[in-house]
């Protein structure tokens, strides 16, 4: 038995709480069962309501699996419990008391449904990549799509979050600089590219003319120094051993990518390109800037929707939390339900469960699911691993 089961079978009321009664055989009544404790130190449950002997008390509910616990876990001496008015426990084998008086305890052994604990147990020690797999089907896909848009939510606000603290002194016009420079790295050379940006800061390309520009960003790469030693805009240069190739297909290297970005901020307006309200116009001046130059005709409009998920979408809800603009909120929901969905190994994973994701807007959702709860096991915060279990 563990503690985190007791925590979901009492917060999910999978329990038979007409037949609960204390240890002194006094009947209990649940009006509610508290506000599950999730990150707080403190009793588990907070804001509960219950009725002993017919007399109600609120408070707060500790559980534990053996009585004696309290004073092992030293909450004796702790006043954040003085205020508990119920201790579950799965088997009670001492009393406890608080300020001279005993503690009402129930004690869970004998209500315990083992068939559903067994699978409970089994389901948490799976080791597929996504715990649910073999009951992900048989539930109704409301609960899918209710996780996934909270997912998500919490993707978009996670990465608000990260860029907030990595930006918190940034212009905005200097923010998208910086995301435009991670998008062409793509995951195998995001720090190299936002390295080349420390280097070339927006505020000292935008003293250069549009030749200047691209020139000084090949030269602090570190990997064109043969082609263009006549030029005296850069003093530093990246050393050619940050840059990484392994398992990227030729158009991916980082001499292309590198030669696109430049030709990207030679022709771009970053200034103009942070005042845009919508996504939409963000996206049509984009475009308009790859159409300028021969090496960025190149890029692959997986590219392009690499740029619009991972620069547009990210800005534009750092914008919509500065300013609590709810309409740009949705602004930002509508266009990723407008471009095509990421391909990759986590969307091919779900695509495996008949989780066919029609769009960003749910193949970003699926990307966070998996990160965020499938590998750290997260079932039990998951709408989606919630119902599986309750309905076994």
């Amino acid at each position: 038995m563990t503690e985190a089961y007791l925590h979901f079978i009492w917060k999910m009321k999978r329990l038979p709480f007409h037949q609960l009664k204390t240890i002194d055989d006094k009947p209990l009544l649940v009006y509610q069962t508290g506000v599950f404790n999730q990150h707080e130190s403190g009793p588990d449950f907070f804001n509960a309501r219950i009725a002993l002997d017919g007399i109600e008390w609120a408070g707060q509910i500790e559980m534990h699996l053996k009585s004696s616990d309290w004073y092992a876990h030293h909450h004796d001496s702790d006043q954040a419990y003085n205020n508990v008015v119920l201790h579950v426990v799965y088997e009670h084998d001492s009393e406890v008391f608080v300020n001279g008086s005993k503690i009402p305890t129930v004690e869970l052994k004998d209500v315990i449904d083992w068939k559903h604990y067994d699978f409970w147990i089994s389901f948490n020690k799976s080791m597929r990549e996504i715990p649910c797999e073999n009951g992900i089907s048989q539930i109704d896909f409301m609960y899918v799509h209710a996780m996934m848009h909270r997912a998500l939510i919490e993707r978009l606000n996670r990465k608000y979050g990260e860029l907030m603290y990595t930006f918190s002194d940034f212009s905005e016009e200097a923010i998208l600089y910086v995301l435009i420079a991670r998008a062409f790295g793509a995951k195998v050379n995001a720090i190299p590219f936002e390295l080349l940006t420390n280097q070339l800061p927006l505020s000292v390309l935008k003293r250069l003319d549009k030749t200047q520009r691209k020139t000084s960003i090949l030269i602090a790469s570190g990997l064109f120094q043969q082609e263009h030693d006549e030029d005296h805009f850069v003093s530093n240069r990246l050393h050619q051993s940050i840059w990484k190739r392994k398992g990227l297909r030729p158009a991916s290297h980082p001499e292309y990518r590198v030669k696109q970005f430049a030709a990207f901020v030679s022709n771009c307006d970053f200034e103009l390109l942070s005042q845009f309200v919508s996504p939409l116009e963000a996206k049509m001046y984009i475009q308009q800037v790859l159409q300028r130059d021969s090496d960025l005709n190149k890029l692959s409009n997986s590219m392009l929707n690499l740029i619009l998920i991972n620069v547009v979408i990210p800005f534009f809800w750092l914008k919509s939390e500065r300013t609590e603009n709810e309409v740009l909120q949705e602004y930002v929901f509508d266009f990723l339900e407008s471009l095509p969905p990421e391909k990759n190994h986590i969307i091919d994973r779900w695509k495996q469960l008949q989780i066919l994701p029609k769009n960003a807007y749910e193949s970003q959702a699926l990307i966070e699911l998996y990160n965020q709860y499938c590998i750290h096991k997260k079932c039990l915060n998951c709408q989606i691993g919630v119902k599986i279990l309750y309905d076994v």
